[in-house]
């Protein structure tokens, strides 16, 4: 895991500086950068149309983990609903926030990157002209289409639906099924991610030897704001939470966390620690075991916070430096999709980054657009596991506290 950031962040490094060469060589106001570059171009193009062909299967099972998990909160009718609520709003809250902090720091952008998709786009179809297939250069747009993605996901909640239902051999089969699917997805997806710090080469070197060196005030802008989104709302809605609804004094919460903070900077996924934050707040905070594992297991999935601040914003920040215009269609589009994807875990590597390239696609954003996010990732993705941490946390004590005020049985 910590070996592929680092690739990737060396490999953002490597293609900034060669950009930046390719800058200062090329004649600027023709857009003529080495030949090398074109085939390059081809190469991560190439990459990008094997992960839209990825796309609806993501969308589906990411679907049915949200119809499962929502289901199996509610099944346990003394901590679910309550568990569910407080998963749900700050949710809610979190893409509220994250819309109105990204709608107000976009204004700012420094750059217009929207160069880099006209040239790669007029490259690749005059490529496409070559093979007789004109200017086709997003086949996927025929098959992901909004009819097909909304029926996708009707399928997909009731198929969540029919897989757990109590007492029923299909039922156990399916929900067997769509695991064994799920893993094989996840385990193609792994593939694929093991090797993005090469698109991620080509792609910064085609940027910066597009826009040269205001790439990295795009860079820079992005890192800081996504940072600063993060650990406002950590701040604000933790902060308040814990005051108002916990025995616990943040100045305590935030002692009793740090061993816990250590251990995920070193993994960088909330899955992996799982067992540590379980027992963490057994043991040091002294909630029941039942209800932390409860809690804890159903926050995996239904309570991503950082997550679903990251797509916002990175959505409306990049949707502003390539020069897509968000209406309210799309800005609705952003909200439902963030909501419903930051739902989805598939326990590997960036598995954020890759729903992310989902709501890239539909909105209209050049999916390519997560390879430049990927390259300032690093530091960030430690801030965003935290936040979805202290969120599970924060909860299972909510959940104890009303429990114990309210006297039901665990």
């Amino acid at each position: 895991m910590e070996k592929l950031k680092t690739r990737v962040f060396f490999a953002f490094l490597l293609g900034a500086i060669a950009g930046l060469f390719i800058y200062s060589i090329s004649n600027n106001e023709s857009v003529r950068v080495m030949e090398f570059i074109d085939y390059g171009i081809y190469g991560y193009k190439f990459y990008v149309f094997f992960i839209q062909v990825l796309m609806l299967p993501m969308i589906v099972f990411a679907t049915i983990n949200a119809t499962k998990m929502l289901i199996h909160g509610l099944e346990n009718s003394t901590i679910g609903f309550y568990t569910l609520r407080n998963f749900i709003t700050t949710t809610v809250f979190a893409i509220t926030f994250s819309t109105l902090y990204s709608q107000w720091i976009q204004r700012y952008a420094p750059v217009d990157i929207s160069v880099v998709t006209r040239y790669t786009n007029g490259l690749m179809s005059r490529g496409f002209e070559l093979v007789h297939l004109g200017h086709r250069t997003e086949i996927m747009r025929h098959v992901i289409t909004p009819q097909i993605v909304m029926g996708a996901l009707v399928l997909s909640v009731l198929i969540g639906y029919m897989s757990k239902r109590p007492n029923r051999l299909f039922s156990v089969e399916l929900d067997a099924f769509f695991k064994r699917s799920q893993r094989k997805l996840s385990d193609v997806l792994d593939m694929v991610i093991r090797l993005i710090y090469i698109p991620v080469f080509i792609y910064v070197m085609t940027v910066f030897g597009l826009v040269g060196i205001k790439s990295f005030a795009a860079a820079i802008f992005y890192a800081v704001g996504m940072t600063v989104a993060l650990l406002i709302f950590g701040g604000l809605m933790y902060g308040a939470l814990i005051k108002l609804g916990t025995p616990v004094g943040l100045r305590e919460m935030l002692k009793k966390i740090q061993p816990l903070a250590q251990v995920i900077s070193k993994t960088s996924s909330s899955t992996e620690v799982l067992p540590v934050t379980i027992s963490t707040v057994v043991n040091k905070f002294n909630v029941d075991e039942k209800i932390a594992d409860f809690v804890l297991r159903l926050g995996q999935n239904m309570n991503r916070d950082g997550t679903a601040i990251m797509q916002c914003f990175s959505a409306i920040v990049m949707a502003k430096f390539y020069g897509v215009t968000l209406g309210w269609p799309e800005m609705i589009g952003i909200i439902g999709l963030t909501f419903l994807l930051a739902q989805g875990s598939f326990n590997i590597p960036y598995d954020g980054i890759l729903t992310l390239s989902i709501i890239f696609y539909v909105i209209g954003i050049p999916v390519e657009g997560i390879f430049l996010i990927l390259g300032v990732d690093k530091g960030i993705e430690i801030i965003r596991i935290v936040i979805n941490v202290s969120g599970d946390i924060i909860t299972a004590l909510l959940v104890e506290h009303w429990c114990l005020k309210n006297k039901k049985e665990l």
